[in-house]
């Protein structure tokens, strides 16, 4: 379905730009056709979503084992606010589809221990445990919940 309609992709625009954010978005309806945002969300720790497509930037792979480079704290409640804002930015703003990144960041598994837990760094909807479980975050629940009121 090339060239039928807009792909818009928010990985790149940060949560904190929201009166920009909207004109953005806006420009893409210029040309008449549906618009299809391709990929939004956050991590879930807090300030997250001001850090918009970098959130995920807060890994430090020279470590070994690797692990964060700072202190975050867990905070899977952003992951929601996060979608709800942007769910409500949609439907105001008339986008015909919106895609949630990702379902799980396999390689970003969660840890007790706070600096090694990777799961910060990743946007799924699912956390990854070391054994390869998945346990659902709450942005799951919202998420499904959003859709299935849709």
């Amino acid at each position: 379905m090339r060239g039928r309609g807009i792909n818009y992709d928010t990985g790149f625009l940060p949560g904190g730009r929201t009166g920009t954010y909207r004109e953005d978005l806006r420009s893409r309806f210029r040309h008449g056709r549906p618009v299809a945002v391709t990929e939004f969300g956050t991590c879930a720790y807090t300030g997250a979503g001001a850090r918009g497509g970098m959130a995920w930037a807060i890994v430090d792979d020279t470590a070994q084992p690797p692990r964060l480079n700072g202190d975050y704290l867990r905070d899977e409640g952003e992951q929601v606010r996060y979608l709800r804002e942007l769910l409500t930015v949609f439907e105001e703003e008339g986008v015909d589809t919106a895609f949630w990144f990702t379902f799980a960041g396999y390689d970003l598994p969660h840890h007790p221990d706070p600096r090694r837990d990777l799961d910060l760094a990743s946007y799924g909807v699912v956390r990854v445990l070391e054994d390869g479980r998945r346990e659902p975050k709450e942005v799951f629940g919202a998420l499904a919940a959003a859709y299935a009121a849709s």
